[in-house]
């Protein structure tokens, strides 16, 4: 990590590029949009909000030479660390597998399973994670009580519903990993109602799959500091 002190120079540089990129998006959208796909757009647009979210944060420490100016890009809240990824992926396998990620574990063995469908205990597993009854549990992932019990005693459960249970255990892991590793404080946001899903909790919003992304998105803008 290295300083900069930041200068009228550089906040007037910022601004021009900002100014400039929305004009540009501006244009492109009024004159060329069916020249243009919607990733291009998602592109610009996401370059667009660096520029303007890009802040100067000053902290002051006195010292013999005086006070101390930081630059502190926002891009740096977005980093993912090394050891945050790891630990998202433990609690996923944990949850799934009861066990624990080995070092040459890839998203592709995730997949593989989903298909071949997981373990029928990644259900309870999940269940004891969220802190929520059998019966509650059931009804977000679309599984009659009779259903369960008999794969229960298959010991394994079908593809699409291997898939809900993934998409259920990988927002417990986001969302864990949005409070700092605090499972509790996540297991409550994961059940309070969202203004952004009318009311809804994350955990029923997340029913479908687009609805499970919107979840994902919403995860994302809070860690990276977006009103939402």
């Amino acid at each position: 990590m290295f300083a900069l002190r930041p200068s009228r120079i550089l906040r007037d540089t910022l601004t021009k590029a900002n100014v400039r990129v929305g004009a540009v998006l501006q244009n492109l959208q009024a004159n060329h949009s069916h020249f243009i796909q919607d990733d291009w757009q998602s592109k610009l647009q996401t370059l667009n909000d660096y520029i303007a979210g890009v802040s100067v944060s000053v902290s002051t420490s006195k010292s013999r030479s005086g006070a101390k100016r930081i630059f502190k890009p926002q891009l740096e809240k977005w980093a993912l660390t090394n050891d945050q990824s790891r630990a998202r992926r433990e609690l996923v396998v944990k949850i799934i597998f009861n066990k624990r990620v080995s070092d040459n574990w890839e998203n592709s063995d995730i997949v593989h399973s989903i298909m071949e469908g997981f373990p029928a205990g990644a259900v309870s597993r999940l269940m004891g994670y969220l802190n929520i009854h059998q019966k509650e549990m059931l009804r977000l992932l679309h599984i009659t009580s009779a259903t369960y019990s008999r794969r229960r005693k298959e010991g394994k459960l079908e593809s699409v519903e291997s898939d809900r249970v993934y998409r259920y255990t990988r927002l417990a892991a986001l969302a864990t990993e949005m409070f700092h590793g605090d499972g509790e404080a996540a297991r409550k946001w994961l059940k309070s109602s969202t203004y952004g899903f009318k009311g809804e909790t994350p955990l029923e919003y997340a029913q479908t799959e687009y609805g499970a992304r919107e979840v994902e998105n919403l995860i994302g803008r809070i860690r990276h500091g977006i009103p939402s």
